[in-house]
C-alpha cells in the first residue's frame, strides 16, 4: 500500500502535535492563574475600600468609632466577601489602632499576596499573609 492511500497520522506527527500543545499550555496556564489572582485582588481592594469608607463616615458622624461599630463593619465584610465569592481566598478585618483605621485583607493561602488600607485610604499590596499582619514589605497598589 502506498503512502497516498493511508489515512490518519503517524506516531511522530502525533507526538509533535502533543509537544506543541504542551508548550502552549505550559505558557498560558501560569498567565491565566496570575490574571485570576489579580482579579481577586482587585475585587478585594474594592471591598476593603468600601469598608474603609464606612468606617470614615462613622468616625465623622460621632467623632470616634466604637468597638460595636467595628464589629458591625467586620460582619458586613463577611456578607460582602460572600457576595463577591472571596470567602475562599481572603479574610477581611477592620481595626482601629490608636486613632487610625486599618482594613486588612489577609490571604487564606499564606503564600499569596494580600492587601491593607491605612487611615488615609491608601491601599498597599503585600507579598504574603505575614506581611499583611506586620504591614511591612508592602507597596502601594
Amino acid at each position: 500500500m502506498s503512502r497516498l492511500h493511508q489515512k490518519g497520522f503517524s506516531l511522530t506527527e502525533m507526538m509533535v502535535a502533543l509537544v506543541i500543545l504542551g508548550i502552549i499550555v505550559g505558557i498560558t496556564l501560569p498567565l491565566y492563574s496570575r490574571h485570576v489572582e489579580n482579579t481577586r485582588l482587585t475585587q478585594a481592594r474594592s471591598v476593603a475600600l468600601q469598608l474603609q469608607q464606612e468606617l470614615k463616615v462613622l468616625k465623622l458622624r460621632a467623632g470616634q468609632i466604637t468597638d460595636a461599630e467595628i464589629e458591625a463593619v467586620n460582619e458586613k465584610a463577611v456578607s460582602l466577601t460572600t457576595e463577591n465569592n472571596l470567602t475562599a481566598f481572603f479574610e477581611f478585618e477592620a481595626a482601629l489602632v490608636g486613632n487610625k483605621i486599618f482594613v486588612s485583607v489577609t490571604p487564606l493561602d499564606t503564600s499569596k499576596a494580600g492587601l491593607y488600607t491605612d487611615s488615609t485610604g491608601e491601599v498597599f499590596k503585600c507579598p504574603d499573609a505575614a506581611s499583611v499582619a506586620a504591614r511591612s514589605s508592602c507597596t502601594k497598589y
